[in-house]
């Protein structure tokens, strides 16, 4: 989950229409609270497959260059007859007279040279292997980077010395331990400090080993160092909120699938990015609402889509006229994770809401569920009692947790559709008449596995289109009247 979030923080920050100049590197000494996200960026990052694998194929088989060398020699030694040695004799200086009597004098002086000469010292071109390369420097100074913030982080950690801290400083010290360990191979001692990052080069770019660190690189180079006060939610003061994580994960997994299925090649995600006085803030954290419109058009079709985070259906005051037919909820203020709005292109939203024209569908994540009957409870009456009794002891869901999405559907106006996104392994759905929507059900979406859930969710928002766009459905005829 971390690596998706960080590969998608980088594909922002390089979209986005920024200054062209940004300070990389951390200071962690004036930004104590982001320690620990840091941390676990690179922790994350450095003991993962991908990154040992990519070390240990680098050390195993290293880039290496093949370099002409220029030797001055004296002619009397022994030297390989070639073009470039007899180029050298010609051009060389220091030269002494031939003897009268040498072989070379009778060959010169038939080529016309009047004062057979030879020069003292000839140049003679030799090839020579070296290791020192700048994209092996390259790989050198990432090592040296982690292992500098790697100091920087137990420095600081030391000093707190609260308990936390000294839970994470044993984390440090292996860490530490394994990047020494690479940095004394003897490829590292051969090479030199880098002057500069060869970002461009066909070897960082293409080769395997060279390619994944310099992803491994950028990720933390870039998103790690984001800031994101939704990462301080997850990691901040030593705590690991998998469950909040797994939500922002799953906002990445939508987004994917939404652009896939409307076909937006462009999704205005960049105002998700904003520009501070300190760097890049991301915008995404609970509780903070985020939202973004587009138009999807199929031939003479088309249609608005409002895809958000976090969005508020607000409630009304209870009143005998009713509150029909504003937008919202009518009755308590409603806030689902993920909201997913269809209406007519030419009308807004507002305008679309009062003329029953639009449809919303919602979603939310519940990590700490694993099964089908954890969401929706039992349709045995001895065994929801039994639910029940192990509801009041804390060890299963609450029955209002697994009885949200009804609420959703009910109470949010115009909504067609609501939707669990849960680490199982099932998908389940309800329909009210005999098609996509009305609809209540649930998506297994599980974190290395998320190709087959892309692929379910996709299937289903196909035909969620589809039937959004068809004029003779229960839901357009259930509308006119």
């Amino acid at each position: 989950m971390l690596d998706l979030i960080a590969e998608r923080s980088i594909a922002l920050l390089l979209d986005i229409h920024a200054p062209a100049q940004v300070r990389l590197t951390p200071d962690l000494e004036n930004d104590i609270p982001r320690l620990h996200e840091s941390f676990a960026f690179l922790r994350h990052l450095l003991t993962s497959r991908e990154f040992r694998e990519a070390m240990d194929l680098i050390i195993a088989t290293p880039h290496h260059r093949t370099a002409t060398e220029i030797t001055p020699v004296k002619l009397r030694q022994d030297s390989r007859s070639s073009r470039s040695l007899m180029s050298s004799i010609a051009r060389g200086r220091q030269r002494v007279e031939v003897p009268p009597l040498h072989p070379v004098t009778k060959s010169m002086r038939d080529l016309g040279v009047e004062v057979p000469s030879l020069p003292m010292w000839v140049a003679i071109s030799r090839s020579q292997d070296s290791r020192d390369t700048t994209e092996n420097r390259f790989i050198k100074h990432a090592l040296i980077e982690f292992f500098s913030v790697l100091l920087d982080i137990e420095t600081l950690l030391s000093v707190s010395g609260t308990p936390t801290d000294v839970r994470l400083l044993r984390e440090v010290v292996p860490l530490k331990r394994s990047l020494a360990e690479y940095l004394e191979a003897s490829l590292f001692k051969e090479v030199g400090a880098a002057t500069i990052l060869p970002l461009g080069s066909a070897v960082l770019q293409r080769r395997n080993g060279y390619r994944e660190i310099l992803s491994v690189w950028l990720k933390f180079s870039v998103a790690a160092r984001l800031t994101w006060q939704g990462g301080e939610d997850v990691f901040g003061a030593g705590k690991k909120d998998v469950a909040l994580l797994y939500e922002y994960w799953l906002f990445f997994i939508l987004v994917d699938v939404i652009s896939e299925v409307f076909q937006l090649q462009d999704l205005p995600l960049t105002s998700l990015v904003e520009w501070t006085s300190s760097g890049f803030d991301m915008k995404l954290r609970a509780g903070s609402a985020f939202s973004i419109t587009t138009t999807y058009r199929k031939g003479q079709q088309a249609l608005r889509i409002r895809f958000s985070y976090n969005r508020t259906f607000t409630g009304v005051t209870p009143s005998p006229a009713g509150s029909y037919p504003k937008p919202g909820s009518w009755t308590r203020s409603m806030r689902p994770d993920y909201s997913l709005s269809l209406w007519p292109d030419g009308l807004t939203e507002d305008q679309a809401e009062r003329e029953e024209l639009i449809s919303h569908i919602h979603f939310d994540a519940k990590y700490r569920v694993e099964s089908i009957a954890g969401l929706f409870g039992i349709d045995n009456e001895s065994e929801l009692e039994e639910e029940d009794q192990s509801q009041r002891a804390n060890t299963r869901p609450k029955r209002s947790d697994l009885l949200k999405m009804h609420a959703y559907r009910d109470a949010i106006r115009r909504t067609q559709g609501a939707y669990v996104l849960y680490p199982g392994s099932a998908d389940v759905a309800w329909i009210e008449f005999h098609e996509i929507l009305p609809g209540l059900g649930a998506f297994s979406v599980r974190p290395g596995m998320e190709q087959r859930a892309k692929q379910t969710l996709s299937r289903f928002l196909r035909d969620v289109l589809a039937h959004r766009l068809e004029v003779h459905t229960q839901h357009e005829r259930r509308q006119s009247h």
